[in-house]
């Protein structure tokens, strides 16, 4: 067997390890569980107030050029839009259901947003295809080179709807934690670290010690320390 045929199946046997902890993990009997919203970093938050604010200053230049008061109001419109668009459905708050098992913690996110939310954005995503179209009926062909591509993303928006995503923490060998100052959340992470024996613990407010508590009666932690960025939850 060649290298490269000996490191496929070292590939293939660890996803199936992998897969097999994780499957035996989904049926564990349930110990400890508890729900949490938390809201997106710091960082992405201020891409959403920058991506408003460019728009804003575009219409204070735009009004000063032309000496109209109008484009500052269409411009911090589109900008307000725009910064809500990001940060509350793009970046919106997560919202996590732990179950604490005597094998690992499963948990399921999923994004905070009413589901009203969602059929708002999905009838105007109706409404994009329905003008594109009609674009294309009045212009002709050529309105392809742009009714095209708009129509294509509105129509990929009509299916836009709440999405639920699986996770897991085996309890593998000695775990390490880091608590972030000034939060309510940690990491969990031994060494080798590998997806399904790491991740981030979301708790609700003055509730770290008491989940980490439970967690330590089911596998071993060797080293607590409290870190001052979300970079360095992580080896």
């Amino acid at each position: 067997m060649n290298t490269s045929a000996k490191v496929d199946e070292q590939q293939r046997e660890k996803a199936a390890r992998e897969q097999a902890m994780i499957d035996e993990l989904k049926e564990a009997p349930l110990v400890y569980e508890w729900n949490v919203t938390a809201p997106p970093p710091t960082a992405a938050i201020m891409i959403a107030v920058f991506s408003g604010c460019l728009f804003i200053l575009a219409g204070i230049a735009l009004a000063v050029d032309h000496q109209s008061f109008i484009p500052v109001l269409i411009c911090t419109s589109i900008g307000l839009s725009l910064s809500g668009f990001v940060r509350y459905l793009w970046i919106s708050d997560k919202h996590y259901h732990y179950q604490l098992t005597p094998i690992g913690i499963r948990y399921t996110i999923q994004d905070a947003i009413p589901e009203t939310a969602y059929q708002v954005v999905r009838a105007f995503a109706w409404v994009g295809v329905f003008v594109c179209i009609l674009a294309v009926g009045m212009l002709g062909p050529l309105a392809f080179v742009g009714a095209g591509g708009m129509a294509f993303l509105a129509f990929g928006m009509t299916n836009f709807s709440s999405k639920v995503r699986e996770a897991h923490i085996c309890f593998i060998d000695d775990f390490s934690v880091n608590t972030l100052k000034g939060s309510d959340m940690f990491s969990l992470e031994n060494y080798p670290s590998e997806n399904y024996q790491s991740g981030s613990i979301f708790c609700n407010p003055g509730e770290v010690d008491l989940v980490l508590d439970k967690i330590r009666s089911y596998t071993k932690v060797t080293k607590i320390k409290e870190v001052k960025s979300s970079r360095h939850l992580f080896s």
